[in-house]
């Protein structure tokens, strides 16, 4: 059969590329929260000529809604911020880290900060909310709109017309809405952002947000003391570590702890143990439920219980992917005040919110199942529910969540094991082994391995993709939209793809509207079982049996992963399947398609494929495991640009 990827048309939005390594991080385990603002934040009263003053303001800073710029030209350091107004990466750093670095390096003359619009293609209203932004300009309102626009950015993000809401941020500004609307219906600033994206990818920005500090490149929405570093470095005659050079393996010695304070947080187990492991966690995230289920009481038996560890649970649940997270560690909690803030009464029900978590996930009644629980535990099921409804303990329960992210939590579970960090849902020889490490005063984190092929910076992609050689396909040859994914079959992200996205991208595949090919890309350095597992796949697709083996490969990850006799386990499922035993024995044993796969490999790795999972949806490149939501709104985009 022979497939190649549709083409689309150039958009203003620049090509969804690379994913920061900063994403990249955010995604491990359960996901990302951008931190979630649910109202704008309070507007300072803007001055006549529509800038905002702060609150306390510290010194004067030069403003500039001509040139985009905050600070003094003169100053030595210049920090490009190439940004998308719908990004919450973006959102999360102006919220975070952007304040300080105005009272600390703007407002004192040393930094000049200067911004860049590069709205990604995968967030639909990026590309106006920027030309609002320039029409702000236009009455010497800009800075005053970005903010406007960054504080407010959940209540427009996902409207089907945003136009409305910029107009009433307008109107808040006591700008001239009559001319801002003129203004917003012309195409008179699409030449300057899309001028602005141009520059950045020349400069190598492939996402947001990303700086330019004196022309060198610092990614992601990074914590403040990575600016202090980066700015330091800069003004000292350094040079900032390359964002795309492999990196040169390192003596594996135990790096300097994270200082994590412990205050009211629950501990199991002996509070003087010598070790202490603390747990970030969200009682709704599957790989949480998968670690109390398959290793908590393992590492409760061997070393909570022994006196050797305590374990510290702090909350971080994920709203925007887990809705009901929050009201469970609030209920938590409660039940624990309930018995008078007995640890014990509070793991009782941690056990039972982790043990029923089918039952309520995604409930309209969560709250009344999470009383009735506390009920069976002895406790005032009325009294639980009033103080889940009161939120008494929603602070709490976000103070952990800030927490978290300030020490560089991602996704769940994270745990830190006497201060290192050790990421994801992990089998319980593999906590043994951290464990045996920190004791010996060595790192859980293995040395960075060098990447295996040079990794220039992407072009947007200019050509289509060939489906020769793919793995597998399914869907119709003439839908409209063609996604290619990338994927490394030993990959957890790319099972969770496998797990929450793929049933509902098969309804799409299923009605004509998308046709989906997998390609491999086993990372060998990591999952020294990917590339078998890839060759088993092809193998079973001889028989026709393709995708049975491929959902049978995820389905069942966590038993042949890591496993030496992975060929054998392969080997019964293709007799699960029915297949033709001693044909898919001969070209598994002969690793038939290695070269095949290496090829797929090589390819990804050329269009700037970085990690796994990867897609390209009509040439748009969308990297990692995002939801559902992430996939609508890039079809949607490339549909509407054909």
């Amino acid at each position: 059969m022979n497939h190649s990827l549709n083409s689309n048309t150039p958009q203003r939005a620049a090509t969804v590329a690379a994913l920061l390594v900063l994403l990249a991080l955010l995604l491990a385990a359960c996901g990302s929260p951008g931190l979630p603002v649910d109202q704008p934040a309070p507007q300072a009263a803007a001055g006549d000529d529509g800038t905002v003053a702060a609150d306390n303001p510290v010194a004067v800073v030069a403003e500039s809604s001509a040139d985009r710029s905050k600070g003094s030209a003169d100053a030595p350091i210049t920090i490009i911020e190439y940004s998308d107004f719908q990004c919450p990466f973006c959102s999360r750093w102006v919220e975070q880290t952007y304040p300080s670095l105005l009272k600390d390096y703007v407002e004192t003359g040393q930094v000049q900060l200067v911004f860049r619009d590069f709205p990604l293609s995968f967030h639909p209203n990026a590309d106006e909310a920027a030309v609002a932004s320039h029409c702000a300009a236009e009455q010497d309102a800009y800075w005053a709109m970005h903010d406007a626009l960054f504080a407010g950015q959940s209540s427009w993000a996902d409207l089907p017309d945003a136009i409305p809401t910029f107009i009433g941020y307008a109107g808040d500004l006591g700008l001239d809405t009559g001319a801002f609307e003129e203004c917003l219906a012309s195409d008179k600033f699409d030449a300057a952002i899309q001028q602005d994206i141009t520059e950045g990818q020349k400069a190598g920005i492939t996402g947001t947000p990303s700086f330019l500090i004196n022309d060198q490149l610092l990614i992601g929405a990074q914590p403040y003391q990575a600016f202090q570093d980066a700015i330091e470095t800069v003004l000292a005659g350094g040079t900032l570590a390359d964002p795309n050079a492999a990196a040169e393996p390192e003596p594996a010695a135990a790096p300097e702890p994270v200082a994590i304070d412990i205050g009211d947080a629950p501990v199991k187990g002996d509070p003087s143990a010598p070790m202490t492991i603390v747990e970030y966690s969200d009682y709704q995230c599957p790989y949480c439920e998968r670690f109390f289920t398959q290793t908590y009481g393992p590492l409760v038996e061997d070393y909570i219980a022994s006196g050797q560890a305590k374990l510290v649970f702090k909350d971080f649940p994920l709203e925007n992917l887990h809705p009901q997270a929050a009201k469970a560690a609030e209920a938590a909690r409660c039940v624990r005040e309930a018995a008078g803030g007995s640890e014990d009464a509070y793991f009782e029900m941690h056990d039972k919110l982790f043990a029923g978590q089918q039952e309520w996930s995604g409930s309209p009644n969560a709250i009344d199942i999470f009383a009735r629980y506390g009920g069976e535990l002895g406790h005032d099921a009325d009294a639980i529910k009033s103080c889940i409804e009161s939120g008494k303990f929603t602070e709490a329960v976000q103070a952990d969540l800030q927490e978290g992210l300030q020490i560089g939590v991602g996704g769940t579970p994270t745990f830190f094991i006497d201060g290192q960090a050790f990421v994801g849902a992990q089998p319980i020889d593999n906590f043994r082994q951290a464990i045996a490490l920190v004791g010996e005063g060595k790192s859980i984190a293995p040395p960075p391995q060098p990447t295996p092929v040079p990794e220039p910076t992407p072009v947007p992609l200019t050509e289509d993709i060939s489906l020769e050689d793919a793995a597998g396909i399914q869907g119709d040859p003439n839908a409209p939209v063609v996604i290619v994914e990338y994927t490394d079959l030993q990959c957890p992200f790319c099972q969770r793809h496998f797990q929450q996205v793929m049933p509902e991208l098969q309804k799409l595949i299923d009605s004509g509207e998308v046709l989906y090919a997998v390609k491999d890309f086993p990372l060998t350095s990591i999952h020294p079982q990917a590339l078998l597992a890839a060759n088993a796949a092809r193998c079973a697709a001889e028989q026709n049996q393709y995708w049975p083996m491929h959902d049978m490969l995820f389905e069942n990850q966590q038993d042949w992963s890591g496993n030496a006799g992975a060929a054998d386990v392969f080997k019964q499922y293709a007799a699960d399947l029915g297949l033709n035993a001693g044909a898919f024995g001969d070209c598994l044993d002969n690793h038939k398609y290695e070269e095949t796969i290496n090829t797929n490999l090589q390819e990804g790795v050329g269009y700037g494929v970085r990690g796994t999972p990867a897609f390209f949806i009509n040439r748009e490149l969308l990297p990692g495991a995002y939801p559902i939501e992430a996939f609508q709104q890039v079809i949607a985009a490339v549909k509407q640009a054909q």
